[in-house]
């Protein structure tokens, strides 16, 4: 949560005024990208119990492993893929709730989320077994691959001049689109993981001297 939530959260907001200013520019076309996963569509059963909503969503986020992660998935996998898939999911609300913030503060700012697809990066091939490393050798794309639906997302004009289309839905590769995770459909989830980050972020911020997050 801390990669896929809690940094993206904390980054936005300390550029938030840049992002501000720049968008109220002639011409401007401020875009925000987010980096998911389809991984809680494949690895999540449809009613896995997520709770972002509980104080304890980033100490804990694993509510419980689906037994075809107990019985065969951590076999294959180095990486736990369910705390990862419950990570990704975050990643989908944060990106979800910040686009609704933007949306009722008037800004033309596009929040946008992008599934890269497979991909054979350093982290992969170094923690996962001999199987899985020579599928992703074989299968998978390359990091500098992958990057292209990230710029896609951050420079394409289709995607300002079609903005319905591309917010609030998961691009993946080809430049097509799928339906978020459910979860950032659910408003006691989805605010309630936003409130538990800003408000453990300002707690963090003070211990520290640092300055608390500004206002959204």
């Amino acid at each position: 949560m801390a990669v896929s939530v809690v940094g993206p959260f904390l980054l936005t907001n300390r550029l938030l005024p840049l992002l501000q200013k720049t968008a109220k520019m002639p011409g401007a076309d401020v875009r925000i990208v987010t980096c998911s996963s389809n991984a809680p569509q494949v690895f999540l059963p449809k009613d896995y119990p997520l709770r972002f909503d509980s104080p304890s969503a980033l100490a804990a986020s694993v509510s419980t492993y689906p037994w075809h992660w107990r019985f065969l998935g951590r076999f294959v996998f180095a990486s736990d893929m369910i705390l990862y898939s419950v990570a990704k999911a975050g990643a989908e609300v944060f990106a979800s709730q910040l686009q609704k913030t933007l949306d009722q503060s008037h800004l033309p700012i596009l929040s946008l989320v992008v599934h890269p697809g497979p991909t054979a990066t350093e982290g992969l091939l170094e923690v996962n077994g001999t199987f899985i490393r020579a599928v992703a050798r074989l299968a998978f794309q390359s990091a500098e691959q992958a990057a292209s639906l990230h710029l896609f997302a951050a420079t394409a004009e289709r995607v300002r001049q079609q903005p319905e289309q591309f917010k609030n839905a998961l691009l993946v590769p080809g430049g097509q689109t799928m339906k978020l995770h459910p979860v950032t459909s659910d408003g006691k989830q989805a605010g309630g993981l936003w409130d538990t980050v800003d408000g453990q972020l300002n707690q963090y911020l003070k211990a520290d001297g640092l300055a608390p997050l500004q206002g959204w």
